[in-house]
């Protein structure tokens, strides 16, 4: 097995995961729903941050992007159902496009300066990213409700 991004970001993922699973389990015992909609937040953040673009040029779509793209953003929309409960899609939609947008800044002063940002952030990959990682987020929150309706 080869050490790369990919198990580093799956690493990251299950350090941040544990830890905002205490924080949440803490916050959910002392009743602090803000401290869990920020921990929700941050992850959108942090995801759009270092997921952005989903492929460019240089570095095309590879299976490994998918799966932990798709995970991260499945985690984030289990996240989203457990603080807001459900039926919240269109109304959580524009903070899910304005915190990935917060993201994508970070990246791109993240980059400032660098070769990599003149073929990451090319009009296609932020139309893209904006249309296709919120939409998704927002049919996995939805497909989430539905599963644990049907467990009721």
């Amino acid at each position: 097995m080869r050490w790369n991004g990919f198990w580093f970001f799956i690493l990251v993922i299950a350090l941040l995961g544990g830890a905002a699973g205490f924080l949440a389990g803490w916050a959910k015992k002392h009743e602090k729903k803000g401290i869990m909609k920020g921990i929700v937040w941050g992850f959108v953040v942090f995801f759009a941050c270092f997921s952005f673009p989903l492929w460019n040029e240089h570095f095309p779509l590879k299976w490994t992007n998918i799966i932990s793209t798709v995970s991260a953003y499945g985690i984030i929309a289990a996240g989203l159902y457990g603080v807001y409960g459900e039926d919240r899609g269109p109304s959580l939609y524009p903070r899910m496009v304005l915190f990935t947008v917060i993201g994508m800044v970070c990246r791109y002063f993240l980059e400032f300066g660098e070769v990599s940002n003149t073929y990451n952030f090319t009009p296609f990959n932020i139309v893209v990213y904006l249309l296709v990682v919120p939409v998704f987020t927002i049919l996995a929150y939805e497909f989430v409700g539905r599963t644990k309706n049907k467990e009721e």
